[in-house]
């Protein structure tokens, strides 16, 4: 499972994944996350898990390498700016004896002498290639640096220069999914997490065409008929709540809780409860993990753990028990975004462009008026075509 992300910049702080914003700037701070994360890592990490269709930056997250061998950077300073050096000192050695010539610099093809003068002067004659990279008022205002809709790019295709040229600037993030299931709830996996979410994100989140200017209105094409999706940053999964503004009564206390009740019941709630409710159980504490593997072991899948040897050699160092965060995936309906026709029409951010020159009629006066006159009554086939041979008679 793969998902492109278009970057416009890096930045050295983490954005905070706030619940009360829409799905898609949830998912694209998360993500924004992660590839820094990523350049935290040594330069050398990053090359060695670079792939022939991932030339310039590898898949996401990192896999993890203990016999990097290479002085680590993780947390202090980011390693786009060992490629950097690395560029710098390639420099150095590729100088010629006449490489401050201020005439190579401002004409090269002309013939002359090689004229040496100030270094300091010869750089501000040098030419040099700057792109500027422009970040709309809704980038701006959240600190987004990568494009908050989702990019469909088949697996196969180059992430290479061939993309940045096609873009116009920009570097595409593969994000794995990484995630284990059962192989019973894959299909379950797949459609809840990929195609009725991630895949739909920008149908289930419709912005207005002025978005880019600042204008905040949201509308949607296809929802869930029931409750909402929430996006769970621990467990980077989607999950759906039924009832997202019930309000629970307060009851008398008894000694009854959700940790010491019977195994029974443990095994009657595996009938109603997902994957990803049992996980999220099984994390609230010690009992309550022991609890849900002894009342749904049906539920749990076993997974190998593999430990390093030596270098590049692994070896199965034992067994891990698990519950997959997987859940079956919510009924979808479709809509028709009227909220949105009726917004553009007085959208406040609209920057409307008047013509001064005089408009130019399209067809000739005496077809326009036919024409008109035509379409006024009903046609039936033979009667259009033998009208359009009128014309060409004409």
């Amino acid at each position: 499972m793969q998902i492109t992300t278009e970057a416009h910049g890096k930045k050295k702080e983490f954005l905070p994944v706030r619940e009360e914003d829409h799905i898609d700037i949830q998912l694209t701070c998360y993500d924004q996350n992660l590839i820094i994360d990523s350049y935290n890592s040594s330069r050398s990490k990053r090359v060695q898990q670079r792939d022939p269709l991932h030339p310039a930056h590898p898949m996401i997250p990192l896999r993890n390498m203990p016999h990097d061998i290479s002085s680590t950077t993780e947390g202090f300073e980011d390693s786009s700016e060992d490629e950097l050096r690395e560029k710098r000192e390639k420099m150095k050695k590729s100088r010629m004896v006449f490489a401050n010539c201020y005439m190579c610099q401002v004409d090269p093809s002309v013939q002359h002498l090689h004229t040496l003068g100030n270094g300091a002067d010869i750089e501000k004659l040098k030419k040099r290639r700057r792109t500027e990279q422009i970040i709309d008022k809704f980038h701006e205002k959240l600190n987004l640096k990568i494009s908050n809709f989702v990019e469909n790019v088949p697996e196969s295709t180059l992430k290479s220069e061939n993309i940045r040229e096609i873009k116009k600037g920009g570097t595409f993030y593969t994000l794995k999914c990484l995630k284990t299931v059962r192989r019973a709830e894959y299909g379950d996996h797949c459609l809840s997490q990929h195609t009725n979410s991630v895949d739909l994100l920008n149908e289930m989140v419709l912005r207005c065409p002025n978005w880019e200017r600042g204008c905040p209105f949201v509308d949607s094409r296809v929802r869930v008929k029931t409750g909402k999706l929430r996006f769970h940053v621990f467990t980077s999964t989607l999950t759906h709540e039924p009832l997202p503004d019930y309000n629970r009564e307060q009851r008398e206390s008894s000694k009854w809780n959700l940790e010491n009740l019977p195994l029974w019941v443990y095994e009657s709630l595996v009938t109603y409860l997902p994957s990803s409710a049992l996980y999220n159980l099984s994390l609230t504490n010690k009992k309550m993990r022991h609890m849900a593997f002894m009342g749904c072991p049906g539920r749990c899948y076993v997974e190998p753990v593999w430990k390093s040897d030596t270098f590049g050699s692994w070896m199965q160092d034992g067994f891990v028990w698990k519950i997959s965060s997987t859940e079956a995936p919510p009924a979808l309906e479709w809509n028709i975004p009227s909220q949105l026709s009726q917004h553009i029409s007085k959208c406040s951010y609209f920057d409307a462009v008047t013509y001064e020159e005089k408009s130019v009629a399209i067809l000739p006066p005496f077809l326009d008026e036919e024409l008109r006159a035509f379409f006024k009554v009903s046609a039936r086939h033979e009667d259009v075509q033998r009208y359009l041979l009128n014309l060409q008679d004409r």
